[in-house]
């Protein structure tokens, strides 16, 4: 990666470029495309995008949950191009870090497809300190 990764909240001006531009990442299911707005103005979403040359390249966001004491990472997405170049990874540090400002989580969950599971499971949960407490495996053609 040449450019500089610039990591900032997201705007419901980024729209276009987040729904139409990163693509449809769950096989015609996305729910982005109707809760986006909703997810920007709520208080406990925590919608972070980056950037790559004013581009915008990956979206993911936070759901703060059960009191705000456990923060849901669901709707990352990074666009064709950009992905294993540890941008998806900036975007999470980003969430982690508001988090910590908080003060209230004590738990993060996270939704994923198979190949992101497999990758995580091999030993990023270690390197985050995490415990992985549920691995849910599902027998459909999209995991």
């Amino acid at each position: 990666m040449t450019s500089e990764v610039v990591i900032r909240p997201a705007r419901m001006t980024d729209y276009s470029s987040v729904v139409e531009g990163i693509g449809d990442v769950y096989w015609g299911r996305d729910y982005l495309p109707a809760k986006y707005t909703e997810f920007l103005q709520d208080p406990d979403f925590l919608c972070f995008v980056a950037e790559v040359d004013g581009e915008v390249v990956a979206f993911y966001l936070g759901e703060l949950v059960d009191n705000r004491q456990t923060v849901d990472k669901r709707a990352g997405r990074v666009k064709d191009g950009y992905k294993g170049q540890g941008i998806f990874s900036k975007l999470s540090d980003t969430i982690e870090a508001e988090v910590t400002k908080l003060g209230t989580v004590k738990w993060e969950v996270m939704a994923c497809e198979k190949k992101v599971a497999e990758r995580v499971s091999k030993g990023f949960t270690e390197k985050k300190g995490f415990e992985l407490i549920v691995h849910v495996v599902r027998t459909s053609q999209h995991q």
